[in-house]
């Protein structure tokens, strides 16, 4: 937790985030705190539109 804290410090001032889906879905508590209004996804075309959201929402 304590690595997420500062991962959300360093990306906060960020214009672009950028990472896969399985970091999408390994540091979502980060993005979720982030409140990003626009969220591109690497690897979309390989999975579901329901499994980016199931990923991306609380």
């Amino acid at each position: 937790e304590y690595h997420q804290e500062e991962d959300y410090y360093i990306l906060k001032d960020s214009i672009i985030v950028a990472m896969t889906t399985t970091c999408a879905a390994k540091y979502h508590n980060v993005l979720e705190k982030l409140q990003s209004k626009i969220v591109i996804v690497e690897e979309a075309a390989a999975i579901f539109e329901a499994h980016i959201i199931t990923a991306l929402s609380t």
